[in-house]
């Protein structure tokens, strides 16, 4: 009795361990704000995506590239290639472009429902 007792309070913690491995490696999407391209750093080629974007000369059909790069929050246009240009001669950063964005997602969860833990 006392081993079915250890083993079935490991399995719990080894579920639950897995649970919020699994939970916290999807939790968050970051990224460098103003880095279009999504290399890691803001460059000219940023100003070049999102101009190729606005010129329907590439696609942006995941939305990436307006997300990272749409830099006072009213939607990708010339303004935001402007804003990175700006960034990129020193002559202006009022929007915080270069600093890392973490996202968390929205949850679809009541605040009071368990979640959801699979047992093999």
């Amino acid at each position: 009795m006392k081993k079915i007792v250890i083993l079935a309070a490991a399995a719990f913690v080894a579920a639950v361990t897995a649970f919020s491995a699994t939970a916290s490696a999807g939790s968050s999407n970051t990224y460098i704000k103003g880095d279009a391209d999504g290399n890691g750093t803001v460059n000219v080629n940023d100003v070049t995506a999102v101009q190729r974007v606005l010129a329907e000369l590439d696609s942006d059909s995941d939305g990436k590239i307006t997300k990272r790069a749409d830099i006072d929050g009213g939607g990708l246009s010339i303004s935001d290639a402007t804003a990175i240009q700006y960034y990129l001669a020193d002559l202006s950063n009022k929007n915080n472009i270069g600093e890392e964005i973490v996202e968390t997602p929205k949850t679809t969860r009541h605040p009071y429902e368990l979640p959801f833990i699979p047992i093999n």
